[in-house]
């Protein structure tokens, strides 16, 4: 009997490796590209903005991502008189979360030569300010971010995290919206936002119907 229970322990631990295997248990991860809020992507129209063909380079982030995303950016300049602003907003989705961190504002930012200034949770987004330092006048930007998972969005970076998908297999796809405001803008950004937080609600509703 005794020569038995070597082989008795390597079924059971086996047997335990397959049961808890994250990997085998993985659903499959979702492709970006089909999610139907991208797949049917076009500039979005807001009102008092005008889409300009303005650079995304204004929207940095901090390295590249190790699994598939899609990314949109389209460039904004306001229509309102006495107004020198522009706007840009970028839509990410990624089939792992865990990507999506180099694209959170402490980190992108700051790649981008970005010094952060001051950072506040304001009407559902985290906003955050960013100055290029000079010898005469710093450039301050303002950027605002949406943080989505399958079924939830808002200003918490958390969203985003592996921690809200304990179980096994990959952690999850998610997505982030994010609005660059730079110049002087005033009222004329909320309609912005208000396109920004459409954007985040049919994300969460795309993600969670499609998550592993």
């Amino acid at each position: 009997m005794a020569r038995f229970i070597p082989f008795i322990l390597v079924l059971l631990v086996a047997l335990g490796v397959f049961l808890v295997d994250p990997i085998r248990r993985a659903g499959e991860m979702i492709d970006p590209k089909a999610i139907p809020i991208v797949a049917q992507w076009s500039p979005p129209r807001i009102d008092g903005w005008f889409h300009s063909e303005g650079s995304s380079d204004s929207l940095p982030r901090a390295y590249p991502p190790h699994n598939a995303i899609k990314s949109e950016t389209v460039a904004y300049v306001s229509g309102m008189v006495g107004l020198a602003s522009e706007a840009y907003l970028r839509v990410v989705v990624a089939q792992d979360c865990r990507d999506l961190l180099a694209y959170e504002p402490s980190h992108s930012m700051l790649a981008g030569g970005w010094e952060p200034v001051d950072a506040e949770e304001a009407g559902g987004f985290w906003r955050t300010r960013h100055a290029h330092r000079s010898t005469l006048v710093d450039e301050v930007v303002v950027l605002e971010t949406i943080f989505v998972a399958p079924g939830v969005w808002g200003s918490n970076p958390t969203i985003t995290r592996p921690a809200h998908n304990p179980g096994p297999g990959w952690p999850g796809p998610a997505a982030v919206v994010q609005v660059l405001f730079v110049g002087s803008f005033g009222d004329n950004a909320n309609a912005v936002r208000t396109e920004a937080r459409h954007l985040a609600e049919q994300l969460a509703a795309d993600l969670g119907g499609r998550s592993p």
